[in-house]
């Protein structure tokens, strides 16, 4: 993300490799792809998430640097920074995604 490695996602013979908006790449099992993308042209569903924003208030009570590490429910780690989000997915754990990618993406409800 913005030219620098956010995770590291080893794939296999028909996984997918996916763009976003600002061209980071990142990979799925096609199983994955079949739950979270309409396919033909493939686009997001219209999936609710709940989630909350990191704050530098809330990263500060975490740790002293600001940044923050969690295991993404896929098994990798992501770093997070104040203003960047926690998503819940579909009761199966957790991801982040920065504040950049947040706005472009998703719709708050």
């Amino acid at each position: 993300m913005n030219g620098k490695v956010e995770t590291i996602y080893n794939l296999d013979r028909g996984d997918y490799v996916l763009c976003g908006k600002k061209g980071e790449k990142y990979g799925h099992k096609l199983e994955k792809v079949l739950d979270l993308f309409d396919i033909g042209i493939i686009k997001n569903k219209e999936v609710i998430r709940t989630g909350f924003k990191l704050t530098k208030k809330n990263c500060k009570n975490l740790t002293k640097s600001n940044i923050i590490k969690i295991k993404a429910s896929w098994g990798e780690e992501q770093t997070l920074i104040a203003d960047d989000y926690i998503l819940e997915l579909d009761n199966s754990g957790y991801y982040g995604i920065n504040k950049e990618s947040f706005k472009k993406t998703y719709k708050k409800v």
